[in-house]
């Protein structure tokens, strides 16, 4: 029997929407520490740590296959979630629930509420890359996809970026690398970063921006 979202996001702990960091690696010590606590007392919680590793298996295994982004997309998705009016077979309760209680909502009412927030985690991403792509035609675009990256080094790192980077920030930080992003984000929340010219000089940049970077490792 499907049960309604709301309900669920009652009978979960809190650390329920922490479950989508926690998947892609990027809680700090002490909330993955809580996390790790709520899972070992909650069975319904584990279950929902491996829906969502399926929705990052599946996100992973299917970017190579999704056609350009849609610079608008992002954009219209939140608006057409801001303007969806309330189901009438919600329950009153539902209502002043706040974003998440709504996606759940629009989606389908089977839908838990961690899956709501990796759908909205994986919009976000969505949204940052479509924002580093800019015209591709452009010259100064810092993403490239893998088949396209004509031009660059060999050199790749897997470079972690920090929750809460601001896009313009990371934007500029690989203008000052010479460097791309080819690919990404890895089921851990990763970027692949190529060099455009020196590969030790755009590894030392990446690194020294430890307000941007969280890790930016030489690939083999």
């Amino acid at each position: 029997m499907n049960r309604n979202p709301v309900d669920t996001i009652d009978s979960l702990p809190e650390e329920a929407f922490l479950l989508p960091w926690y998947v892609n690696g990027t809680l700090d010590a002490e909330d993955r520490g809580r996390v790790e606590a709520a899972l070992a007392q909650s069975a319904e919680l584990r279950e929902e740590l491996e829906l969502l590793r399926a929705v990052e298996r599946s996100v992973v295994a299917s970017t190579d296959a999704m056609p350009d982004p849609d610079p608008d997309g992002f954009a219209r998705l939140m608006a057409r979630i801001d303007a969806e009016p309330q189901r009438t077979a919600q329950p009153a309760a539902s209502q002043g629930r706040g974003l998440l209680a709504r996606v759940a909502g629009w989606f389908e009412v089977s839908w838990r509420p961690a899956m709501a927030a990796a759908a909205l985690v994986i919009a976000v991403q969505a949204a940052a890359i479509v924002a580093l792509v800019g015209d591709r035609g452009e010259a100064g675009g810092q993403f490239q996809t893998a088949s396209g990256a004509s031009g660059t080094g060999d050199a790749r790192f897997l470079v972690g970026f920090a929750d809460g980077a601001l896009l313009g920030d990371i934007r500029a930080l690989l203008e000052r690398a010479d460097a791309v992003i080819v690919k990404g984000p890895t089921a851990d929340g990763y970027f692949v970063v190529a060099a455009q010219g020196d590969a030790a000089q755009a590894q030392s940049t990446l690194q020294s921006a430890a307000n941007l970077v969280t890790q930016a490792e030489r690939m083999p």
